[in-house]
């Protein structure tokens, strides 16, 4: 008896020695695997976030409306939009290697540079960032085509030169007769009389003159679907320079297309800016385009000198000026009759409210025609 209840002591200690071996055994083995699945879980994670990020690079790259190309931070290429590669129509790994303007931006000191050439006979502003955000170390080069914008500073500086060959000869005489008579030169009434009949015929050419442009004018106009966002990315273009001395900004609430004339409209919004910029040394101008009671409203409001009420109701005449001491201006007073005639052409309106020393804000109404 004494030897059965011995050994069945022994046995139940060696099973809970053993059970509690297997326990432990069973407990290592399920950490082991619990770490590995962890170990291997944010090994994928990190995977998957690198995978998601260069995903979302190359989604925002494609998303960018003008040829785009983005460099690494060791000057690789990471990626580039369609836009880019039917610009290019080469190896873009070789075109890279062989870009002047891009290997000397990225061996300089400088974060941004713009540069203009021309590729495949297209004018383009390069502008060139290095980039040093915690998600993206590189450089980001974007190409803007403003061949449309040469061409048309180009066709506005012919048009100029031809008006003031055109209005050089009448203007001079009427000037010089008209000095003549107030300088009491010429006594006889008949010589008087004949003067003043030389400044009438003169005064009706330069009406035909005008006439003239006004109906070249209406001739052009063509009428195209026309999106705000494209005439104020061009305009922030021309302006980026002149943006750098007096804040100027454009604002666009209208996202659908219109029927219109897109230089026309492009031709007034200039010459009315241009126009803000004459008279404002301090503050800002501000160029906004909204849609409001089936118009298109485009605002340019400054906070200039402003315009007396007197002047305000003659600026839209032919050859009327503002007194010169208050602007930089040595034109002929035609640019707001021109902003009138372009109005008219694509029977659109304007309305100015102004007053000395408080600025001027001039509204422009586009008819809304879908």
């Amino acid at each position: 008896m004494l030897v059965i209840y011995l050994l069945s002591n022994f046995l139940s200690e060696y099973w809970l020695i053993l059970n509690i071996v297997f326990v432990v055994v069973v407990f290592l083995v399920a950490r082991y695997a619990i770490r590995k699945k962890e170990s291997e879980f944010y090994v994928n994670k990190k995977v998957d976030a690198k995978m998601d990020r260069n995903v979302i690079v190359d989604v925002l790259v494609d998303s960018i409306s003008q040829p785009t190309l983005l460099l690494s931070k060791s000057h690789k290429i990471m990626t580039y939009n369609q836009l880019f590669d039917d610009l290019i129509k080469d190896d873009i790994k070789e075109y890279v290697t062989n870009c002047e303007y891009i290997q000397n931006f990225l061996v300089n000191d400088r974060k941004q540079q713009r540069v203009e050439r021309i590729i495949n006979d297209k004018t383009f502003y390069i502008d060139m960032t290095k980039m040093s955000s915690e998600k993206i170390k590189g450089t980001i080069i974007t190409y803007t085509d403003i061949s449309s914008i040469k061409e048309m500073y180009a066709r506005q500086e012919e048009f100029i030169n031809e008006i003031k060959h055109e209005l050089k000869t009448p203007v001079t005489a009427i000037v010089g007769l008209s000095d003549l008579l107030m300088k009491d030169k010429v006594e006889k009434l008949d010589d008087q009389k004949t003067i003043l009949k030389t400044i009438k015929n003169e005064t009706k050419r330069l009406d035909k003159l005008i006439n003239k442009l006004s109906s070249s004018i209406d001739s052009q106009t063509q009428i195209e679907p026309v999106n705000m966002n494209d005439i104020f990315a061009e305009l922030e273009v021309i302006y980026v320079d002149k943006s750098k001395e007096i804040p100027l900004s454009f604002n666009n609430y209208v996202d659908e297309n219109f029927l219109s004339n897109k230089e026309i409209i492009q031709q007034i919004v200039i010459n009315l800016v241009n126009n803000a910029i004459k008279f404002t040394k301090n503050g800002y101008i501000k160029v906004t385009a909204i849609l409001e009671n089936n118009n298109i409203k485009i605002t340019v409001v400054d906070t200039g000198i402003g315009i007396s009420e007197d002047d305000v109701e003659r600026i839209f005449e032919r050859f009327y000026r503002v007194d010169k001491s208050k602007t930089n201006s040595d034109g002929f007073g035609l640019g707001l009759s021109i902003v009138k005639a372009l109005l008219e052409s694509i029977d659109a309106s304007i309305d100015v409210e102004s007053a000395l020393g408080k600025g001027t804000t001039v509204a422009v109404l586009i008819p809304y025609k879908k």
